[in-house]
């Protein structure tokens, strides 16, 4: 695992924990936008429901359009709206990040892992 990644685990981990799995959830893309420079973050169903995000816009919209279709990349509120599909608790989830795509493998296997409980 990358350095700074595990820092991102470390950080959250042991500043910032809950027992409520969007709070967890909430917290960690906090720390993970933070370490990447991302703008704002969240992570959405495939209908395009928020379960949480991080960042100063509205992200209710953020994870609906995110579920607006197949693309990996697409325009949104002055930016570039990156999507990343992911599994778990046996669902599809989406990670869409605004202005810079999450990077790092290991961010969706600790988000699945946060998810998952």
């Amino acid at each position: 695992m990358p350095q700074s990644a595990a820092k991102i685990i470390k950080l959250d981990r042991r500043k910032r924990r809950s027992e409520r799995r969007d709070q967890a959830v909430a917290f960690y893309l906090d720390g993970v936008r933070a370490q990447q420079g991302i703008d704002a973050v969240g992570v959405a169903t495939e209908d395009g429901l928020l379960v949480a995000g991080s960042g100063p816009v509205d992200l209710e919209s953020l994870a609906a359009h995110a579920a607006a279709g197949p693309a990996r990349a697409l325009r949104w509120n002055q930016s570039t709206l990156h999507v990343h599909r992911f599994k778990a608790l046996g669902s599809t989830l989406l990670l869409a990040s605004s202005g810079k795509a999450v990077s790092g493998r290991e961010v969706l296997e600790r988000l699945t892992q946060i998810i998952e409980g």
